[in-house]
């Protein structure tokens, strides 16, 4: 196991925990997402996309707009109605506009999204897991810690 200070060739110790917190939290988002990243670029579809067709599953069957995509998703950055767009002609989800307001458009997941969706989850579970070494009560013990992190009072 390489401690953080090994993964980025530290050669002078950290200031104190929470600066060393820091930086390992994020050198292992980035690992973290480069290791997604890889795993779904197979499937031909990105970070982003992914977790956007994840969103709708969880809406399904209803619709939600773009705007509402948007806020829900990890990366609230991005070009949501692009990638959308990108989906919809992969057939992974349909574009619904609003009778009232040509302006908005409300987004569903189709059954063919769904498929998709568990040809992926059924890949994942063959793998695997990066977290099989550490116990279910760690991990539940680290999203409870990250959890606590983003309460700002």
């Amino acid at each position: 196991m390489a401690t953080i200070e090994q993964e980025i060739s530290q050669k002078k110790p950290f200031t104190n925990e929470t600066e060393k917190l820091i930086v390992n939290l994020m050198f292992t988002s980035h690992w973290l997402e480069a290791q997604e990243r890889e795993f779904l670029k197979k499937y031909k579809i990105s970070l982003v996309q992914y977790n956007i067709l994840r969103i709708l599953k969880g809406q399904y069957p209803n619709c939600i707009s773009i705007l509402e995509i948007r806020q829900r998703t990890i990366d609230r950055n991005s070009d949501i109605s692009r990638l959308v767009e990108k989906l919809r002609k992969q057939g992974y989800v349909k574009r619904i506009e609003s009778e009232t307001d040509r302006r908005l458009v409300d987004v569903s997941i189709t059954e063919e999204g769904l498929k998709f969706l568990e040809k992926i989850r059924k890949k994942r579970s063959k793998e695997p897991s990066i977290f099989a070494h550490i116990p279910q009560e760690d991990l539940k013990k680290m999203n409870d810690y990250l959890d606590k992190l983003r309460t700002i009072e």
